[in-house]
């Protein structure tokens, strides 16, 4: 089996996800969960490359936020990235928690200053959504990472949102390497932007998770008979053919 990524993805990512795999197994759900393990493997070393430069730009962040403010502030990982669950297609997301009521002014006059450091590339805010965002990106010895950046707000959940997937992985065992399949599937579709008709990565974990709790499938959850190839079919039947749309 080969996977691909598009060209625009740096060439670190693309020969990490073309990967050759090799798998004797008797059955086809057997196959793919072997399939599914090995995809997962090679994300997960990913990750671990990536760390680095995640933690590179989280010390940059911290130096040019103590320019702007004199008070004490913290810079966290929410989203994907701190699940686990991030593809090398996915962004990193960050949030600021510090008592900055001005969330517009804060940003415009950081985006300022990113702009002025050539580390930080394509820096652009979004002050129309909801949570207001800076996105950049970060190209740094052939790795290639997209980021938002955010304030903590009333309306800002997503630190809430990392602690109950963190509860969900540990409950549901097939959980991280089904989402991590599914969201690679879904970025081959186009289907992977929720602005854009598709759906986001927190929709697609709970998905998951309310198939898993539906279907009470204790089997999924004991490491004698644990198979994700078995748990994705079931899975792609349930909400392709099961599931009632219209009425649920």
């Amino acid at each position: 089996t080969k996977v691909y990524v598009p060209k625009t993805v740096c060439c670190k990512c693309n020969t990490l996800l073309n990967v050759n795999i090799k798998i004797n197994a008797s059955s086809l759900e057997q196959t793919l969960h072997f399939e599914i393990k090995e995809f997962e493997k090679y994300i997960s070393e990913f990750q671990i490359s990536n760390q680095k430069l995640i933690n590179l730009v989280i010390k940059k962040l911290n130096s040019e936020v103590s320019n702007l403010l004199k008070t004490e502030f913290k810079i966290e990982i929410y989203g994907s990235s701190a699940n686990n669950l991030h593809l090398p297609t996915s962004d990193v997301d960050l949030v600021l928690i510090n008592s900055e009521s001005n969330i517009i002014n804060f940003l415009k006059m950081f985006k300022t200053n990113l702009d002025s450091n050539s580390f930080f590339r394509e820096v652009q805010l979004i002050e129309e959504a909801t949570i207001p965002i800076l996105k950049f990106n970060v190209i740094y010895k052939g790795q290639f990472i997209r980021f938002d950046f955010s304030l903590m707000s009333k309306y800002h959940t997503g630190l809430q949102c990392v602690e109950l997937i963190s509860k969900y992985l540990k409950d549901i065992k097939p959980l991280r390497s089904i989402v991590l399949i599914l969201k690679y599937l879904i970025f081959k579709a186009g289907l992977n932007n929720s602005f854009e008709q598709g759906i986001s990565s927190y929709g697609l974990i709970l998905l998951v998770v309310a198939f898993a709790q539906m279907n009470s499938i204790s089997n999924y959850n004991s490491d004698i008979f644990l198979n994700n190839g078995l748990f994705l079919i079931e899975f792609l039947k349930f909400y392709g053919t099961s599931f009632n749309y219209v009425s649920t």
